[in-house]
């Protein structure tokens, strides 16, 4: 059980950080969406 508490604890952070990034790629928010279209 430690190890993997230990195994999901470090994968947390790079969770995150993706489903960061994955909602900021597809904006539910028409105008942010369009304000973002260039960098995509």
């Amino acid at each position: 059980m430690a190890a993997i508490r230990k195994g999901i604890i470090s994968t947390l952070p790079l969770t995150i950080v993706g489903s960061f990034f994955t909602i900021l790629s597809n904006m539910p928010i028409p105008a942010v969406a369009h304000f973002l279209a260039p960098y995509q």
